[in-house]
């Protein structure tokens, strides 16, 4: 197939990773390096295909919180090209298009080609925090990952909550020393005052 984008690209001297593409029944990768003649001229290319769904058995495997997964979208078209949720490779779903917000804003910086990490609101699922860089330096493919807040910063509760406990004991503790300390300061005082209330008295 010389027309194949993943031809095209190795022809002129590219590596190449071609999206999941339903090719029959199947979604297939296409990954194609250019070959090299003696004369150091592309003559020919070198395609290896894989089961589309092996990528989105890779972010599967990633959890990020309490049981959520990144997924891959391509830079350039915005097509989701591994995700738990398979259908969505599968329909070729358009994450960029299909948002709204500041969500859609962190979309269109990561097909950018950056790397970021942003606090973002989604409705029914409050607050998050949101991940994203690119894929290598030879695929137009972007890795993104959003999380809710509370995954991150319960763990901060639970230690605030510990260390005010924490300071609560001492303080207690403190006092407790504190009155005990003074008790026992004041007791010699109590035998002088004793002593000096008999003198008073003429005894």
């Amino acid at each position: 197939d010389s027309s194949a984008p993943y031809f095209v690209s190795a022809k002129k001297g590219k590596r190449s990773v071609q999206d999941p593409t339903k090719y029959g029944n199947q979604l297939l990768m296409i990954y194609s390096v250019p070959v090299y003649a003696e004369n150091k001229t592309v003559c020919g290319v070198l395609a290896g295909v894989v089961d589309g769904k092996q990528l989105t058995d890779i972010v599967d495997g990633l959890v990020v919180g309490n049981g959520n997964h990144p997924f891959i979208i391509n830079r350039n078209s915005g097509v989701v090209v591994a995700d738990v949720k398979f259908d969505n490779v599968e329909r070729g779903a358009n994450v960029v298009k299909n948002t709204v917000g500041k969500m859609k804003d962190l979309l269109v910086d990561a097909t950018a080609g950056n790397r970021n990490a942003d606090e973002v609101s989604f409705p029914g699922m409050g607050d998050m925090f949101m991940a994203y860089c690119p894929v290598g330096s030879d695929s137009a493919w972007a890795v993104v990952c959003y999380a809710p807040q509370k995954d991150f910063i319960g763990g901060l509760g639970v230690i605030m909550r510990v260390t005010i406990i924490a300071v609560l004991i001492s303080v207690a503790v403190a006092l407790c020393v504190g009155l005990l300390v003074t008790i026992k300061s004041l007791k010699p005082l109590k035998v002088v005052d004793n002593a000096i209330q008999e003198i008073a008295s003429g005894n």
